[in-house]
């Protein structure tokens, strides 16, 4: 064991590209965007371990423990794009369907992933509508974890979260508009650390599920105002553990 400390710095520019059009009968709205952000990262670790860790003995201190200290530089430019499609068909005065395309590839660990995405809304009435969607959505793990002398792994995929979604959506007077979701999420390739290497691995998963209330106002023509509260949830298996933990932020 032992204490760690670490300064990073981070250079981001990001660009992004997004069009719109429309059928001329008005029953598609298609929709298509490309991102590319470049960004430069350097972490300089400072890392004391106890003695016969490895590094240089640095202090002594009152209590007698020895320790030592090793530095670690990372210093990397990479790049983290996207594009995406999407339609949205109006199939019938009530039905309405959303279905969506993306690709994401970093160089960080040189993979790609095609996430797809549907939506079904059906409108009960003309203020209420029913909506269900499902859909694959990645992330990329922290610049840190991929880093070896910070227990990283260079080798590390996406996270991957799979949504699943009721939901209903309600209009009323005055501007008002109410969402109410219940949802469930699957989550694989979570990141865990292996006991016997102490490496950052994919072998982690979970799940988490709630609902979701939210209210938006239109306070005045482009100004809106609007709260939300949601219950969830959230478990997941750590290294190759058959028992379920709470994520840390659902810990008490």
């Amino acid at each position: 064991g032992g204490e760690r400390w670490f300064q990073a710095n981070y250079n981001l520019s990001h660009l992004q590209s997004e069009l719109t059009r429309k059928t001329a009968s008005g029953s598609h709205e298609f929709k298509c965007g490309v991102s590319y952000a470049p960004f430069r990262t350097v972490f300089d670790t400072k890392i004391l371990d106890r003695l016969f860790s490895g590094g240089e003995i640095t202090d002594i201190f009152d209590s007698g423990t020895r320790l030592t200290a090793t530095r670690a530089y990372y210093d990397s430019t990479s790049y983290y794009d996207f594009l995406f499609v999407s339609d949205r068909w109006q199939v019938l005065s009530r039905l309405m369907l959303e279905s969506g395309l993306r690709y994401d590839y970093s160089d960080l660990n040189r993979r790609s992933k095609l996430s797809p995405r549907l939506a079904i809304v059906y409108g009960l009435t003309g203020d209420l509508a029913l909506r269900v969607s499902s859909g694959y959505f990645y992330q990329m793990p922290e610049i840190q974890d991929f880093i070896p002398a910070y227990g990283g792994n260079e080798q590390l995929d996406y996270r991957l979260a799979k949504h699943y979604i009721l939901g209903m959506e309600q209009e009323f007077p005055y501007n008002l508009r109410m969402k109410l979701e219940a949802y469930y999420k699957d989550y694989d390739n979570l990141i865990s650390i292996d006991p016997a290497t102490r490496q950052k691995t994919n072998q982690g998963d979970g799940n988490s599920q709630g609902v979701e209330l939210f209210l938006e106002k239109q306070i005045y023509r482009k100004v809106f105002g609007w709260m939300s509260y949601t219950y969830s949830i959230s478990r997941r298996q750590e290294y190759r553990d058959k028992k379920m933990y709470p994520f840390e932020h659902d810990r008490t």
